[in-house]
C-alpha cells in the first residue's frame, strides 16, 4: 500500500509548478524513503518505479540520502539493490542510474565526493559482472555512459570487461553489437586506456569477427572508425606504438587471409 502511495503522490507532483513541488517534495522524508526502498527493490519490483519518479523529482535529494546510509554505515545499500538488477531485464534500473550519475544534476563537488565515488565503487562491480553474464544491453549502456560523464572515476577491471563484452558481443544482434563497439571506442578515449588489457584480448581479431559483410555495414564502418581512431594517433597514451603495432599485424593477417 505504501509504495503504491507514494508511486501515486509523485506521479502527481510531476505537471505542477516547480515551487509547489519544492514544497511538497520538503514534507518528504527523502532518507527515510530511500532506506525503504533498497529494502523493498529485491522484493517488490514497482518499487523501481517509486524510485525512479523520486529521482526525476528530487535527485539531489536521493543523492544524499544515499550518501547518509552509506556513511552511517549501513553498507553499499541502494547501489548493491540495483546493480544486481543487472543480471536480468533492467531497463527502467538504467534510467535511474543514469539520472543519479548525470554531470548536469550533480554539478556539486561535495556531491561527487560524498555521492558518486562511494556510489560508482559500489555499483561497478555489479556492472563489471553482468557484462560477462547479465543484461549485456543494459549494462553496456550505463557502463559507456558512466565512463563518458567520469572517465576519472569510473575504475573497473578492464581487462575482464573487454574480454567478456568483445566475446559476448560476436553471438548476439547488430543493435548489441554497436553497444558494444561504442563503450570500446569511448574505453580507447579514458585519460589512460588500457593498452595492454586491449593487446592482451586480441580486440581487433574480436571486432574483426563480429562483421558480416551481408549485413552488418554499420558494424563495418564502426569497426573503421575504431581503426582509424588509433591510427591517427588519438589515443591518449604513452604505448600507443604498441598499440598501432598490434593494429597493423591484425589488418596485415586479415589481408593475407582476404587474399587467399
Amino acid at each position: 500500500v505504501g509504495l503504491g502511495f507514494m508511486g501515486s503522490f509523485f506521479r502527481l507532483l510531476r505537471p505542477l509548478q516547480p515551487s509547489i513541488k519544492e514544497d511538497a517534495l520538503k514534507r518528504i522524508d527523502t532518507h527515510s524513503l530511500v532506506s525503504s526502498l533498497s529494502w523493498s527493490l529485491p522484493l517488490h519490483p514497482p518499487a523501481v518505479s517509486v524510485l525512479a519518479s523520486a529521482v526525476q523529482l528530487d535527485p539531489q535529494g536521493v543523492r544524499e540520502a544515499v550518501a547518509r546510509a552509506r556513511e552511517e554505515g549501513k553498507g553499499p545499500g541502494l547501489a548493491a539493490e540495483l546493480g544486481k538488477f543487472f543480471s536480468g531485464e533492467c531497463e527502467e534500473v538504467v534510467e535511474v542510474v543514469k539520472a543519479l550519475v548525470d554531470p548536469e544534476t550533480l554539478h556539486d563537488l561535495s556531491s561527487a565526493t560524498t555521492f558518486l565515488l562511494p556510489f560508482l565503487s559500489d555499483l561497478l562491480p555489479y556492472l563489471s559482472s553482468s557484462l560477462r553474464m547479465g543484461d549485456l544491453m543494459g549494462s553496456l549502456e550505463v557502463v559507456n555512459y558512466v565512463v563518458r560523464c567520469w572517465p576519472n572515476e569510473a575504475a573497473m577491471e578492464w581487462g575482464e570487461v573487454l574480454e567478456g563484452v568483445l566475446e559476448r558481443c560476436r553471438e548476439v544482434d547488430t543493435h548489441v553489437k554497436l553497444a558494444g563497439l561504442r563503450l570500446l571506442r569511448t574505453i580507447l578515449s579514458l585519460p589512460k586506456p588500457p593498452v595492454d588489457d586491449l593487446i592482451r584480448v586480441d580486440f581487433f581479431r574480436k571486432i574483426e569477427s563480429m562483421f558480416d559483410p551481408t549485413c552488418d555495414n554499420l558494424v563495418g564502418s564502426v569497426i573503421i572508425e575504431i581503426c582509424e581512431h588509433i591510427r591517427e594517433e588519438k589515443v591518449p597514451t604513452k604505448k600507443l606504438t604498441a598499440l598501432r603495432r598490434y593494429l597493423q599485424e591484425g589488418w596485415s593477417a586479415k589481408f593475407r587471409e582476404w587474399g587467399e
